[in-house]
């Protein structure tokens, strides 16, 4: 059975289910999580776009799922995902996170140059300065929060690159 197959098949059991169910849930992000990387490779590897343009293409379409979800809801508070319609937005920017994880943290790490350690490194950074906004300067909760949590799929692409890639 396919990734994609075994993908559908936990998202129809997650929206079967009207409550939270940790391993349902759980197995949902890891298959998510594997579509969303093939995802990204498929764009890269396959169709040969820039590691920079698949970026942007992935940013672009964060940015569009975020603003219909804003303009039908009006809210993008985690807190307020109690619905199906905004369980789907939820999924669709998890979705989109981590295609554009794999992408961004290869962009940094190769088209830039930068090496994967140092590629997450910069996430770390980038995730530090958003807490310390947070914190400080007041930086707007719901923005703080789903700054960080993209920020967290380069961060871990970056690693799990640098850990699992032979230097060479």
């Amino acid at each position: 059975m396919s990734d994609l197959s075994k993908e559908k098949i936990y998202l129809v059991i997650r929206f079967s289910v009207y409550r939270y169910v940790p391993w349902i849930y759980w197995i949902t992000v890891i298959m998510v999580s594997i579509f969303g990387t093939m995802a990204a490779d498929v764009v890269h590897v396959g169709f040969g776009i820039t590691y920079i343009a698949s970026t942007i293409f992935f940013v672009a379409l964060l940015a569009i799922i975020f603003i219909i979800w804003y303009l039908s809801e009006k809210i993008l508070s985690i807190h307020s995902i109690y619905t199906r319609r905004r369980e789907l937005f939820y999924w669709a920017i998890i979705l989109t996170t981590f295609a554009l994880g794999t992408e961004a943290g290869d962009m940094t790490a190769t088209t830039m140059h930068l090496g994967y350690l140092y590629s997450g490194v910069i996430f770390v950074v980038m995730i530090a300065i958003t807490v310390l906004g947070y914190w400080l300067l007041s930086l707007n909760e719901i923005f703080a929060f789903w700054f960080a949590y993209i920020i967290t799929r380069p961060l871990g692409a970056s690693f799990a690159d640098w850990m699992g890639v032979p230097y060479d």
